[in-house]
């Protein structure tokens, strides 16, 4: 029994020292830093009224695919100002597919709960270029200005190196695009995206 005591108190004593020296991490380093991000992106399309090859009906659709970006900003105390790039896979959505790939710059502000975990919000502005395709023999191109809102959980590896946790709602618009008989066809999107992040401060 006094063994058992010894060793459950060794136990607790050890896992306060790491959990105190856990809690005094210095903060982590402002400056230029790189960034990599990957996740799955729910789309959401909506397009009508729809032309005679549309069956003259609106539709409103949703797939999941993958997402995969890079970026390339600047830390300042709890500010993060970022320019990213983010790819998306192609989305299934009833009778026609899109793939698009969104460049923007990112405003992120982190809560600063403790040295290793930290909440954070963002608000981006960005330019999309997207390809519609659909049956019988469409294939458009369409591009936009496009705005995002999100946030999600930082967690310090150490003061250079950081992992992000995040949801970003993304809004692409209303935009046109052309069916087989040259006829406009009206088209919005959103996205909803769930991804991890790597970040490394120089």
């Amino acid at each position: 029994m006094r063994y058992l005591l010894s060793f459950v108190f060794m136990g607790a004593l050890s896992v306060a020292s790491m959990a105190q020296a856990y809690s005094y991490m210095p903060r982590q380093l402002s400056g230029l830093y790189v960034g990599v991000m990957a996740g799955a992106n729910m789309i959401e399309g909506k397009s009508g009224p729809r032309s005679p090859v549309f069956k003259n009906e609106a539709t409103t659709a949703d797939d999941t695919g993958l997402n995969a970006g890079l970026a390339l900003g600047f830390k300042v105390g709890d500010f993060r100002l970022a320019g990213e790039v983010g790819i998306n896979t192609k989305a299934d959505l009833a009778d026609y597919q899109f793939e698009s790939m969104m460049y923007s710059a990112q405003l992120y502000y982190e809560i600063p709960v403790t040295r290793r975990i930290m909440p954070y919000f963002n608000v981006g502005i960005g330019h999309y270029s997207g390809t519609i395709k659909a049956d019988p023999g469409i294939s458009s191109d369409i591009s936009g200005m496009a705005w995002n809102v999100g946030g999600g959980l930082t967690f310090a590896l150490n003061r250079r190196v950081s992992l992000d946790l995040g949801y970003r709602y993304t809004d692409m618009g209303d935009k046109t695009f052309k069916d087989s008989e040259d006829e406009d066809v009206s088209f919005e999107s959103t996205q909803h995206l769930i991804y991890l992040g790597w970040r490394y401060v120089f």
